[in-house]
């Protein structure tokens, strides 16, 4: 179910940042605006899709208030919720991140543009500390393709 945003389906969007939300109330308005700015500053079209996953604090709300399209999910889990947000996105680009502000989403640009650059996984350094090898960071288009596929079976039509 759609809690607000009906998306309008004119125009591909270049950029969608999925955030899973439970219980983020205090977070996920300035994770929405973080990433609404960057798209305005980045001259991009873009959304940002929360979807809620049984929160009760309020979450949805917050997110509505700053500009998303929030989408509840009844399957619980986080990947349940990945899910469900990349079947609703409709930028060319996806972006995946948390509600509680782990990430800054004021600044997409070194995120996307290896996108643009033709790779089709792009993963950011945690800012909790850990850091992926080199190699593993960044995978040059099609070599995460048989990969992503066993891993995540989605349909895309």
């Amino acid at each position: 179910m759609v809690k607000t945003g009906k998306p309008s389906m004119d125009a591909e969007l270049d950029v969608s940042v999925v955030l899973p939300c439970l219980n983020e109330e205090k977070t996920v308005a300035t994770c929405v605006q973080k990433a609404r700015q960057w798209f305005e500053a980045a001259r991009l079209r873009g959304e940002v899709i929360v979807v809620d996953n049984g929160s009760t604090d309020g979450s949805w709300e917050r997110a509505v208030e700053a500009g998303a399209r929030v989408i509840d999910e009844p399957r619980r889990g986080y990947g349940a919720a990945h899910l469900r947000g990349f079947a609703e996105a409709r930028g060319r680009v996806i972006v995946m991140a948390d509600a509680d502000d782990t990430y800054d989403l004021s600044d997409l640009g070194p995120l996307v543009e290896r996108w643009w650059r033709h790779y089709n996984v792009v993963r950011p350094h945690s800012p909790l500390g850990y850091r992926p090898p080199a190699p593993e960071a960044v995978l040059p288009w099609g070599a995460s393709t048989a990969l992503s596929h066993q891993m995540v079976p989605v349909r895309v039509t």
